[in-house]
């Protein structure tokens, strides 16, 4: 507030929704912005154009952005599942972010049949999808530290070492480079 922004943009959940309250109370202009799918790209973008006199600009890559959520996946071969926590499991459902970037990617995420966008999940039921990867958002180039303890050895995946370790930079949240995401995810796919 000590700065007077002219715009505060903010992520559209939980705290961030009491923090626009209170930065408009006090005359800042504040927006939140729903970003939890492709299809929020476009609009996203289109409104951050607007609000920044950038409109031109952001119609240009907005368009890009909407061909992104409007292009029909290929056909999935490869399954994996992401794992977003270890104890208790806690995995990507259907109709995510992550869930879409493996079905563009050309790989099916084998929790896609779940319906909330992240679910705690059993160990044995990772083990009874029999992922061939498992794909975590790590900006290490090391495996989780799960695939250390004796119990994650059950999941085939964890034995044999296929691990997808995303950059959360590239793959915690939509946005502009969400098509060098998919490229990415089928580059490490294809190795």
């Amino acid at each position: 507030m000590a700065r007077r922004p002219d715009l505060v943009v903010l992520y559209n959940a939980g705290r961030n929704v009491t923090a626009a309250k209170q930065l408009e109370r006090v005359g800042i202009h504040t927006v939140l912005i729903d970003l939890n799918r492709l299809e929020d790209l476009g609009p996203a973008t289109r409104t951050l154009g607007r609000l920044t006199g950038f409109e031109v600009v952001a119609e240009s890559l907005a368009t890009v952005l909407d061909s992104l959520a409007g292009r029909p996946p290929p056909v999935s071969t490869t399954s994996l599942a992401f794992v977003v926590w270890d104890n208790p499991p806690i995995i990507i459902g259907h109709g995510s972010y992550l869930d879409q970037l493996a079905a563009q990617a050309g790989a099916r995420n084998v929790f896609s049949d779940v319906a909330a966008p992240s679910a705690q999940v059993s160990l044995e039921t990772i083990v009874a999808r029999d992922p061939q990867w498992i794909a975590v958002l790590s900006d290490s180039a090391a495996p989780p530290g799960f695939a250390k303890r004796r119990e994650w050895r059950a999941v085939r995946a964890v034995r044999d070492g296929h691990f997808l370790l995303l950059p959360g930079s590239s793959f915690g949240r939509p946005g502009p480079r969400s098509g060098e995401a998919i490229q990415q995810l089928r580059a490490l796919l294809a190795r």
